[in-house]
């Protein structure tokens, strides 16, 4: 509600330091598909996050319909963006010459299996929401106590 209440500017605070960290190491190649991959959801996150309240205004049971898997999405974004982080530093570990060079290596593989296998759970909670809360909210109260 904080971020629809702030008409999206909550949700700025936290995506421009992404966007930021993002471009600031472009110059580091061997990460700019996952980079791409946390700069294209957050642009997806805004635009999630302007349709929920387009929808919101006409029906607000549409912010209720989309809350869980808005918030799981934005969580699969941020964790996506700490496993960003942690491969860039795990790499720069590996770079200096470590002295635990597996435990870093073990990270990108982490990181890795986070982006290809984790990250693409987006794409289900992005169909969730955008299914509206008709689906939800057209069953009669008495049906639920059907058994």
């Amino acid at each position: 509600r904080k971020v629809v209440g702030s008409n999206g500017k909550l949700l700025d605070v936290f995506t421009n330091e992404v966007k930021e960290y993002c471009k600031s190491i472009r110059d580091k190649t061997q990460f700019n598909a996952w980079s791409n991959s946390i700069d294209k959801h957050v642009h997806e996150w805004h635009q999630i996050t302007e349709d929920i309240m387009q929808r919101a205004a006409k029906n607000p049971a549409e912010l209720g319909a989309a809350s869980v898997d808005y918030l799981m999405y934005s969580g699969y974004v941020v964790v996506g963006y700490f496993w960003l982080q942690m491969a860039v530093v795990a790499q720069q570990k590996l770079d200096d010459g470590t002295n635990d060079p597996e435990f870093y290596k073990a990270k990108l593989h982490t990181a890795k299996f986070y982006f290809d296998r984790l990250l693409t759970r987006t794409r289900s909670l992005v169909s969730a929401m955008e299914s509206g809360a008709d689906n939800l909210m057209d069953m009669e109260e008495e049906q639920f106590n059907i058994v």
